[in-house]
């Protein structure tokens, strides 16, 4: 675990906590690239921390997660991959965050979530994938986030997401596919085409 308001930087930062890893509130990473892995357990960063990265790579069997309010800029690839099969096998960006990056990923069996109120822009392809067929398993964007990249990918063998008042803008490809689909009439999505089973 990190205290709050810690400063890490450098070339390549990798933090393993085979049992989680707990990132301190209001800590910052500069750095080209940074890696958490937990094996077991979960990883993810603090409320209100500022990342600076070329890459960031966050992966744990269960949650992962970036914490409220947080201010992320990827120049390149940031990618959350939560592996195991529990319940708590979520990846997700919570509420308040402020995040760019050249590409996004988030997957994992349950909730592949990207949380209320947020601002993401993503200069190439964002990816939100549920692989789970349990209840509870779902892709999507909550409530009043704005999102804004190339092309959107949202995907899910349950249920895919969007919320009320939420916008979704590609400029290019957005393909949404599930068992079922939630989008709510409140929210505002355009794309230059679109494709998959949720128009």
């Amino acid at each position: 675990s990190l205290d709050n308001g810690v400063v890490l930087s450098g070339d390549f930062i990798k933090i393993d906590g085979r049992r989680g890893v707990v990132g301190g509130d209001r800590s910052q990473l500069d750095a080209d690239n940074v890696c958490l892995v937990s094996e077991q357990g979960s990883a993810r960063l603090g409320r209100e921390t500022i990342v600076n990265v070329e890459t960031l790579n966050i992966q744990a069997a269960q949650g992962v997660a970036i914490g409220e309010d947080s201010t992320v800029d990827v120049g390149d690839a940031l990618a959350l991959l939560s592996t195991g099969q529990a319940k708590a096998s979520s990846t997700v960006i919570e509420k308040g965050a402020v995040v760019s990056a050249g590409s996004m990923r988030l997957e994992a069996p349950q909730r592949a979530e990207l949380g209320a109120d947020l601002i993401l822009t993503v200069t190439n392809e964002l990816s939100l994938i549920s692989t789970g067929t349990t209840s509870g398993s779902s892709a999507g964007i909550r409530s009043g986030t704005q999102l804004r990249a190339t092309d959107i990918t949202i995907s899910a063998q349950r249920s895919a997401r969007i919320g009320e008042k939420a916008s979704v803008s590609a400029s290019q490809q957005l393909h949404i596919e599930a068992g079922q689909c939630d989008i709510s009439r409140s929210a505002t999505i355009t794309a230059g085409s679109r494709s998959g089973n949720c128009q």
